[in-house]
């Protein structure tokens, strides 16, 4: 029992309720894993797909300089890449992907 101290930690302790130190923790298991979560192969072909022009500013679609189709073309294509490359990841990758993004989102 001495060697596990795990099992005694308390979680209710106030400095488990620092954001700051809970995303810090995240970031480092992220960091440690031997492949990450967008993996090595795909690395590329993500930031590509991120990279896809679909930006406007306001003015330029208020005068009409873009129009608003192409925009939203443009956002329909990105999607579609990532999304096309997240059905790439391994099945763990993709469900450790889809479990944080989801919180993220709430």
């Amino acid at each position: 029992m001495a060697n596990e101290p795990w099992l005694t930690l308390s979680l209710t302790h106030r400095s488990f309720n620092d954001i700051s130190s809970i995303t810090s923790v995240l970031k480092n298991y992220f960091r440690a894993l031997p492949d990450p979560l967008l993996t090595h192969e795909l690395h590329e072909a993500f930031i590509s797909a991120a990279r896809e022009s679909c930006f406007a500013t306001f003015g330029q679609l208020e005068h009409r300089l873009i129009p608003l189709h192409a925009v939203q073309r443009d956002a329909s294509a990105k999607r579609d890449a990532l999304c096309a490359l997240l059905r790439k990841l391994p099945p763990a990758h993709f469900q450790t992907l889809k479990f944080l993004m989801l919180h993220l989102n709430r």
